[in-house]
């Protein structure tokens, strides 16, 4: 019976070694360099990850309709990750490890993000001492700002819409207001900058920042960027993640995002640059 609770109790590394080992190394790497990304810009979690595996592009697949069943999101979701993956890796899309090692992946980049965050640039971006981004008690304070919620039975929750998404909040939904809080914008800046962007204590490292490497002044912010920072502020603030009910209010928040003219920061149709709302809206 000992022998089997030992057995029974094989910690997550464990499993992750043994995962990491069915798969090639180029393919772990492969997984790596297109999770952050992925991450950042795309989507905060894999949308029915089982699925994945049977999937292929539909020829009818309409972008402006994505988000009209769960076969749409699935085709979208699909699309995004051939692009984000490398397409000499596309034919293993069928490989349900890979998969399982891309959530692992993702899952910690979450993990690190909020810690960076909270520990390099929480207390400049939510103007506030360090110690109050310390312990999930210390960041009680901010449960009004994300509308966090306790239930009678001790589950907790946050409402899609709060406070801290809006810039100047007054009381409502205000379509153009909406995703324009500054701190959403630093969060932004300390995930694909730097946090030295951020704080500006001391001139840049002059070391190449994500949104160098990955080209994203051209591109401009994503909607799925934007709805990442969302969740980044409300769990920086209080709480830990929580996947399934994160991963709702990301869809939702993708949902009105790509509605409340979060498409105004890409790059036009002709190719022209729109400005870079990041700069416009934090200045102070």
């Amino acid at each position: 019976m000992k022998l089997a609770d030992k057995t029974n109790k094989e910690t997550h590394m464990q499993k992750r070694r043994k995962l990491s080992h069915s798969l090639e190394d180029a393919m772990i790497e492969a997984i790596h360099l297109s999770v952050g990304k992925f991450t950042y810009m795309n989507m905060m979690w894999l949308r029915h990850p089982e699925q994945l595996t049977d999937l292929s592009l539909a020829a009818d697949y309409d972008p402006m309709k994505c988000f009209n069943s769960l076969d749409g999101k699935l085709q979208g979701q699909l699309r995004e990750l051939q692009q984000a993956v490398t397409s000499k890796f596309h034919e293993v899309f069928t490989n349900i490890l890979f998969w399982k090692e891309f959530k692992i992946q993702m899952q910690q980049q979450h993990s690190n993000s909020i810690t960076r965050i909270r520990h390099t640039v929480g207390a400049s971006i939510f103007d506030c001492k360090p110690s109050e981004l310390d312990t999930a008690t210390a960041r009680m304070k901010f449960k009004e700002d994300i509308r966090f919620i306790e239930e009678a039975d001790g589950t907790t929750r946050y409402k899609s819409l709060c406070p801290i998404l809006y810039k100047d909040y007054e009381g409502h939904h205000e379509k153009r207001k909406i995703f324009f809080n500054c701190s959403l914008f630093q969060i932004y800046t300390a995930l694909v900058r730097g946090s030295i962007a951020v704080t500006r204590k001391t001139d840049a490292s002059g070391r190449p920042t994500l949104e160098d490497i990955w080209g994203l002044k051209s591109k401009g912010i994503t909607p799925g960027a934007i709805a990442a920072c969302a969740i980044y502020v409300q769990n920086t603030t209080v709480r830990a993640m929580a996947p399934v009910v994160d991963q709702e209010n990301t869809d939702a928040l993708d949902e009105i995002g790509v509605d409340s003219g979060a498409e105004d920061s890409e790059t036009s149709m002709n190719g022209s640059q729109k400005p870079d709302r990041v700069e416009m809206n934090c200045k102070k």
